[in-house]
């Protein structure tokens, strides 16, 4: 009996350590297990009862649990599978595995082995197992079709006309019990209850892949080709005009098409890469082009299979499989922006007038994502301070106002621009020697400035320079966040002082006292976000998230968060507070008025999330930062 090495070494030494060793099981002769797939070229999926991923190869079956593979091989016990070469696994409706192979077709049991199947023909070389609605199962050899029978326990043939000529014969079934046989130059339909030929359609196209979706419409590719047969009417349609007139898939080959939600189906093709087709708002889009749910991996897709955890798994030639989870795409639904912002450490984010997003990149100046064309544009740090010899800065932050002016902060100068035919031009630039670290605008038009100084600045619509406006003594003073309330009033909070709210008008200045509140160090603010009923929400390091109602001025603490070092807060259109934290990202639940608290293992691909690098977009798309990584996502 074959054994692999390692197995061997391990008898051997156990009989000297132990002596003679038990009786080894069945199971235990034909299985391995390994931190490592048997193959590297992965021919199919399935999902069994217990939620194990079963993965097969041209070299032997693996049962994937997580954390290692149980491979089973073919040997010369009858408990083992037919061959090592697997053509497809698959799951009944019964929750039953079945196994096809080019060497006949198995059955796993509860003993941890496979029970072989006889099938009642001249070929043993299975190809796939399919079922009709009634739960009948069928196998699919290419030159005929067999049918279980339970009673007897076997294989046995019941549609034999097929063209012996044909290759890559595909069996189809349809909502009415149909069986839809497709070969590369004919179209048969039978009954699945009678096997009698119900229909014949011949072809003048050589087909290369079918595929049957859940409206009755036979897609029927061939080169450079792609037809639609309704089983419904009988008739031949259109392709879909999104896929007619598209440039570049109306010419593309088709080799597959698999379902990818309830609306959408993946469409892989043989040169010109993956794109996705949405039935409803008739659009597709290209791997390469935002709004493409996922970064499509780097080897041509040989097999494919969504589990029940909706996880999309692609087989390749020779580089074994890659699994796209689904919880991962909640917060990562912009691959296009994925890719282009991949290594990239984001500072800031701002959306302007015309709905386009403004990036901070820590070393690459700003990048410009125009909402009409979904391109990129880029401004380098040498663009915007090439006029400014003394010293090389760099973009920190980047503030759009009212009139779509914006504003560029670095540590000590801030640059006031605008965008002018495809161009950054500045317009003035302010030197703060002492620093500058935060920016708002009121009702008027007015700049206000926060820095590292114990006053702020101020610039008044239509002057020319800031103005200082005192705030505090001579004690050491940061303050890293403003907020032009929804009142018209300015919100200043700076290193362990108390809040102060500006009347924008009378420039009075009433302190808030929340530094009693503080349970742990100093008060050191990060962010402040108004939400839509009016409440102020205050982010800190060490202390957590506080609340403010600005129509009595108190304040509380909002306690469940998961990390107390926060980063950056926002609010989604149902009303529900985001907070991204240096670990992890939590949603204030309005309804439930508690955390839900959210970590890498969730699917938010990292725990550390950047100062103030979050913002809204106009279809209610949070965008938040972290470290090198975009959270894109809808709160829905």
């Amino acid at each position: 009996m074959k054994k692999t090495s390692f197995f061997i070494l391990s008898i051997l030494i156990s009989v000297l350590v132990w002596g003679n060793p038990k009786e080894l099981s069945q199971s235990e002769m034909n299985l391995v297990v390994s931190n490592e797939i048997s193959n590297q070229q992965v021919t199919s999926f399935a999902e069994d009862a217990f939620g194990h991923i079963w993965i097969g190869t041209i070299r032997g079956l693996n049962k994937y649990n997580i954390n290692e593979y149980h491979q089973y091989f073919s040997t010369d016990d009858s408990l083992s599978i037919p061959n090592n070469r697997i053509q497809q696994i698959y799951t009944d409706s019964k929750k039953r595995l079945w196994v096809a192979t080019v060497d006949g077709v198995c059955r796993y049991n509860d003993q941890d082995c496979f029970d072989r199947i006889p099938i009642e023909s001249l070929s043993k070389n299975s190809i796939y197992f399919f079922e009709d609605d009634d739960g009948k199962l069928f196998l699919n050899l290419n030159f005929e079709i067999c049918v279980y029978n339970e009673e007897l326990n076997k294989f046995e043939p019941v549609i034999r006309d097929l063209d012996h000529q044909n290759f890559g014969t595909s069996c189809l079934v349809d909502k009415s019990n149909n069986i839809w046989v497709v070969t590369p130059w004919q179209v048969k339909c039978y009954n699945s209850h009678n096997y009698e030929l119900k229909q014949e359609l011949k072809r003048d196209k050589y087909t290369t892949f079918s595929y049957l979706d859940e409206n009755g419409k036979l897609w029927l590719a061939s080169w450079h080709n792609l037809e639609v047969y309704d089983t419904r009417t009988g008739k031949y349609e259109q392709a879909p005009q999104a896929i007619a007139q598209h440039p570049v898939l109306k010419d593309a080959i088709i080799y597959r098409m698999h379902p990818y939600n309830n609306s959408a189906v993946l469409i892989l093709t043989q040169k010109d890469g993956v794109f996705i087709y949405n039935k409803f708002t008739e659009t597709i889009v290209h791997q390469s082009e935002s709004g493409f749910p996922f970064i499509v991996p780097d080897f041509d897709i040989i097999s494919i299979f969504t589990d029940s955890q909706k996880n999309l798994w692609m087989g390749s030639f020779d580089q074994g499989y890659k699994v796209i989870y689904h919880y991962k795409e909640r917060f990562n639904n912009n691959q296009f922006l994925q890719s282009k912002l991949k290594g990239k450490s984001v500072l800031s984010v701002s959306t302007d007038h015309d709905k386009n997003l403004w990036i901070v990149t820590r070393s690459d100046g700003i990048m410009l994502y125009r909402n009409d064309n979904n391109e990129i544009q880029h401004f380098s740090n040498q663009e915007l301070y090439g006029f400014w010899d003394s010293f090389q800065h760099t973009a920190g932050s980047i503030y759009i106002g009212s009139d779509n002016t914006i504003w560029v902060r670095s540590d000590w100068m801030l640059l006031k621009m605008r965008l002018e035919k495809e161009k950054l031009v500045r317009k003035k630039h302010y030197y703060f020697p002492t620093g500058i670290l935060s920016i708002t605008e009121d009702a008027k038009g007015t700049i206000w400035l926060g820095g590292k100084d114990q006053s702020i600045f101020v610039l008044n619509k239509g002057e020319e320079y800031f103005e200082r406006f005192h705030l505090y003594g001579k004690e050491y003073n940061f303050t890293p966040t403003l907020l032009t309330l929804s009142s018209g009033n300015i919100l200043v909070a700076s290193f362990n002082h108390e809040l102060q709210l500006i009347d924008a008008n009378s420039r009075e200045v009433t302190p808030i006292p929340i530094k009693h509140l503080n349970k742990k160090t100093a008060f050191i603010p990060v962010c402040l976000y108004e939400d839509a009923v009016g409440d102020v929400w205050i982010g800190t390091i060490s202390n957590g998230v506080y609340r403010l109602s600005t129509s009595n001025n108190t304040i509380e603490q909002v306690n469940g968060i998961g990390c107390t070092d926060i980063s950056s807060i926002t609010e989604d259109v149902a009303g529900n507070i985001w907070v991204g934290t240096l670990f992890g990202l939590s949603k204030f639940d309005r309804t439930t008025q508690h955390f839900i608290n959210y970590y890498a293992t969730d699917g938010i691909g990292g725990n550390q999330f950047n100062e103030k690098s979050v913002c809204r977009l106009s279809d209610n798309t949070l965008v938040f930062w972290r470290n090198t990584w975009i959270n894109f996502f809808q709160p829905d």
